[in-house]
């Protein structure tokens, strides 16, 4: 009883030295309230709140006396006031945030060696905003998040299908072979990101022709809930990714997930999204109706084909949480049908966000999400079974009542009898300790895992007509993967001061991962007869199985130097290892430094029109690793005879192997004028990628089947980006902004250490993948002779184009150019927001379009002949050209990208449904292009996602223009 009579007074002595602050945070134009605005007592990292739907804040527990209250948000200027907190009282604080175009105040942690404002890094770093973006345009896919919205950055849909892959990479080609996807973090967990089929690399790719799909596979970045995602930070290239050391020559893109609310209570939001997705009737089809086939059936048009697919979604999340605990939870259910079916997506994904601060020194982040992800997916790129591919590269003159398309290969209603299915489990989860010894000297720890369990199926019914793809009587395909990468991540940070005003902020910790990944493909061919559909019913059983194992470790240490809060220098080194190089990991450095210069902050040096004005500088090294087994010799088992085994040689390893090595330098600058209303940013670099690797083949006398993987090549990018954005008007019913985004990206082989590659794809002086072939030297009328291009002589004779005998260069495959324009109008309680892309200098195979003609079909042929389908002159110099070239077209177009119309409804209607803030929104995507690419879309591409694979759009589908309707509400 003493001792506790000597504790009370000590604790409540305690509990009334403290305070409490409320407040709410609007935009200072237009009164509105801010949410998602972060309120952090200076000094007390601790100590911070966010702001609600209403823009209202609640901080409990502040030490009594007077304090800084800090303000931030994404696209507005930060705020500080004084406060003074007094003992068991409330103290009331609010802030009127102006809109800024400048985000230099940002705070980021990805690359920096902790968290850091913007303007004192040298190196460029995307920043966006996807909660804000949400509010103006309904985001359903995490494709559509980057999509010309960060400049470098080409986050583009190649295919047709729901749920298939898209092409994302930062700022060009950085190598030769190896993948060219940035690495994906989710709250600091590396993640699973593969866009490409697998089902080949278990030695089982020749069992039915192509990957499952054709080659546009489900991607699983379609796993992601885009509502739960918060920002998305990103390292465009060597000099700003350097602390990722093996993995960071592709960049990194790191997304945030929502965390929880303090005070007050909880805030559900509810969203409910409809729509459709629907192509748009351009495929080069429209005259074959004209035609009818030998049993008199008439040919019918590919746009038929075209269907309103369905999208229906629901999400809820609610944050919430007290003065030392906070959660976010969320939940969403989607089903989604593509408009050219069979091809639908069914999602369902849970997550959970908790953080608790046990003390003033701890914080504890627990993360944990789940998925399951069910692709029915579509038959579509270079694969007999291609559904459009077959419709539109028919002969409507053939067409009969099996295949009214005329189909050269399998009939559209027998590719419609297949089952193609994706089905994926994900769990991704994660904990973050942070612990501050003191304010000056600061630990994190983050451990993580992505565990991903997908099975793949294709199933060949018996009765199908599926001869050109190999199949005879049905085939049934399983396939499972089984991907698991840990990650385990600690950074530590120690402030202090040095002589004549220097701070200096030092970081040092190391970071590592495991990844695995298992494949496994059981097949069966030939079924005894229908209703049979199982592998072991099967006549011939096969199975193929792969394994890889990583595991990558690193260290690192950076100083940031600072003097006057307006120069600062950065000096880092990473150390890494990698499993792929043996036992002793072949550990390689990457240094960096960079320097960022705050000339705003030298009173009356600058123009009054000039708010802020930053230059800034960075070099950097990064390295991207070889595969898990390329620098080892491996052999494989073979019969010798028809039950002898035997081993063969396969890959003659290297044990001289090392990463590829990417070294960047870069410059810019950020200008803000007439406080903040106009930011610029602009930027240049360059980057030499050397010891890229180059497969060498061996002489087939020496018994090795694949070539020896070498360090000889190198490899250059010279690029630069430019971003505007302007706040043209700001008032209280009326506010206007507009940006544009520019970049461009120049690609070159420099070196191939002498070794000469087979085919055009790799030539010194040329960019990666180049488009290559032969052209049209000559034309003139043959009048000797019997035959035209394979068809009798008219009596205008034969219009001949002749080519040269050489493939010579068309271009590079990827945009030389890339710019988009948006903006955003508010109108009372309406805006409007629309967003224009424009892409220029890539070329591509456009194999599609000789094959057409070829085939005897294509309305570029058809419209050409006569009133009853006569062969004409015009007709005949489109024949006789398609006969002995292919086609080479620009990807050059302008795209309607983006288009939403939002209506925020009045407090007065809302409260009627006892609801909070709801919001309407009308929106479209990919609605319109113009291209003169003769082709149904200058953007797609058979080959998905695949790094390489970027310059043929044989066979593929176009991406839909997609049409939503949603409602979100807050209660």
């Amino acid at each position: 009883m003493a001792l506790a009579a000597l504790l009370l007074p000590v604790t409540a002595t305690a509990q009334d030295a403290t305070g409490m602050l409320v407040g709410t945070v609007t935009d200072r134009a237009s009164g509105a309230p801010i949410s998602g605005a972060r309120i952090q007592i200076v000094g007390e990292a601790a100590l911070g709140a966010n702001t609600d739907d209403a823009g209202r804040y609640f901080l409990r527990g502040i030490p009594a006396g007077a304090r800084t209250v800090r303000v931030t948000r994404i696209g507005f200027r930060p705020e500080a006031q004084p406060a003074t907190i007094a003992a068991n009282d409330t103290t009331r604080l609010d802030f009127a945030l102006a809109a800024s175009a400048v985000e230099l105040q940002q705070v980021v942690v990805t690359g920096t060696g902790g968290a850091v404002e913007k303007r004192k890094i040298g190196a460029s770093l995307g920043t966006m905003d996807v909660a804000a973006q949400q509010e103006i345009m309904p985001v359903t896919n995490f494709s559509s998040v980057l999509a010309n919205k960060v400049t470098g950055v080409r986050s583009v849909g190649v295919g047709g299908g729901v749920g298939g892959s898209q092409d994302l990479r930062i700022r060009g080609i950085a190598s030769f072979s190896l993948n060219q996807r940035p690495v994906i973090y989710i709250d600091g967990v590396r993640v699973d990101s593969r866009g490409t089929e697998w089902t080949t690399a278990t030695g089982m790719a020749s069992t039915a022709c192509c990957s499952f799909s054709g080659g546009n596979s489900a991607d699983r970045l379609s796993d992601l809930n885009p509502n739960d995602i918060e920002r998305v930070e990103v390292l465009k290239g060597a000099a700003a990714a350097t602390l990722y050391g093996s993995e960071a020559t592709n960049g990194v893109i790191q997304i945030f997930t929502k965390k929880g609310r303090g005070e007050g209570r909880t805030q559900w939001n509810l969203g409910l999204g409809t729509g459709f997705n629907r192509l748009r009737e351009n495929l080069p089809t429209k005259t074959f109706p004209r035609f009818t086939g030998p049993d008199g059936t008439r040919a019918q048009d590919a746009n038929n084909l075209i269907k309103n697919g369905p999208f229906n979604s629901i999400d809820v999340s609610g944050q919430g949480g007290t003065t030392r605990s906070t959660y976010f939870v969320s939940a969403l259910g989607s089903k989604e049908e593509g408009s050219i079916q069979p091809n639908d997506q069914s999602k369902a994904n849970l997550r959970a966000n908790v953080t608790f601060v046990p003390t003033d020194k701890w914080t504890v982040e627990v993360r944990s999400s789940y998925t399951r992800n069910i692709i029915n997916e579509l038959q579509a790129g270079n694969n007999w079974t291609a559904l459009l591919g077959n419709a539109i590269n028919g002969n409507p003159r053939t067409a009969t009542k099996d295949r009214p398309y005329g189909e050269a290969w399998v009939p559209v209603k027998d590719i419609q009898t297949m089952e193609t299915k994706s089905d994926a489990d994900r769990w991704t989860g994660g904990v973050t300790l942070s612990y501050a010894f003191n304010p000056n000297f600061t630990h994190r720890l983050i451990f993580g895992t992505d565990a991903v369990n997908e099975q793949k199926s294709r199933f060949f019914p018996y009765a199908g007509a599926f001869g050109p793809a190999g199949v005879t009587n049905g085939q049934r395909n399983i396939g499972v993967r089984t991907y698991r990468t840990t990650t385990v991540d600690y950074l530590g940070t120690l402030n202090y001061k040095l002589p004549f005003d220097i701070e200096s902020n030092f970081s040092f910790g190391g970071q590592g991962f495991w990844e695995s990944q298992r494949l496994n493909i059981a097949v069966g061919n030939t079924f005894p007869g229908p209703g049979v559909s199982t592998v072991a019913a099967a006549a011939v059983t096969s199975g193929g199985e792969a394994f890889t194992e990583t595991i990558n470790l690193g260290i690192l240490a950076q100083n940031r130097f600072a003097w006057n809060d307006r120069l600062f220098v950065t000096l880092g080194l990473r150390m890494d290892g990698n499993s792929a190089f043996g036992a002793d990991y072949g550990f390689q450095k990457y240094p960096k430094a960079d320097l960022s210069y705050d000339l705003s902050k030298h009173e009356g040096l600058l123009p009054k029109a000039f708010s802020a004005f930053r230059v800034r500088g960075a070099v950097g090294q990064a390295g991207k690793m070889p595969g898990p087994f390329d620098s080892f010799t491996s052999y494989g088992a073979q019969p010798v005879y028809e039950n002898v085994p035997g081993i063969v040689p396969l890959n003659p390893g290297n044990k001289d192997l090392k990463p590829e090595l990417t070294t960047e330098r870069e410059f810019g600058f950020e200008i803000g004028l007439w406080e903040d209303r106009v930011g610029i940013e602009a930027s240049q670099y360059y980057s030499k990628t050397t010891d890229a690797i180059v497969s060498r083949a061996f002489a087939p006398s020496q018994g090795f089947s694949q070539a020896q993987r070498v360090n000889i090549g190198a490899l250059e990018n010279k690029g630069w980006e430019a971003s505007v954005k302007y706040l043209v008007v700001s008032r209280a019913r009326f506010d206007w902004s507009t940006g544009i985004n520019v970049d461009g990206n120049k690609n070159n082989v420099l070196d191939l250490g002498g070794v000469t590659l087979p085919g055009t794809a790799i030539r010194v002086g040329y960019p990666v993948q180049g488009v290559w072939g032969q052209k049209p030297n000559g034309f003139s009328v043959v009048t000797t002779g019997t035959t035209c291009a394979g068809q009798p002589m008219q009596s205008w004779g034969c219009p001949t184009t002749t080519r040269t005998a050489s493939q010579e260069y068309f271009g590079p495959p990827l945009p030389t150019f890339n710019g988009s324009w948006s903006n955003t109008i508010r109108w009372g309680s309406f805006s409007l927001y629309g967003l224009i892309s424009m892409e220029k200098g890539a070329w591509f195979s456009n194999g599609d379009r000789p094959y057409r003609i070829r085939q005897g079909g294509s309305d570029e042929y058809l419209s050409a002949l006569g009133p009853n389908g006569e062969r004409t002159f015009k007709a005949d110099s489109i024949y006789q050209w398609s006969s002995i070239l292919s086609h080479y077209d620009k990807r050059d177009n302008v795209r309607l990208r983006e288009l939403s119309l939002t209506w925020q409804v009045p407090a007065n209607i809302s409260s009627m449904f006892k609801t909070g803030r709801t919001s309407v929104s009308l929106a479209g995507q990919n609605l319109m292009w113009w291209d003169d690419c003769n082709c149904v879309d200058p953007n797609m591409n058979w080959a998905g996602a695949d790094s390489y694979t970027i310059n043929s759009g044989f066979l593929a589908q176009p991406a839909p223009r997609q049409f939503r309707l949603q409602i979100r509400t807050r209660f």
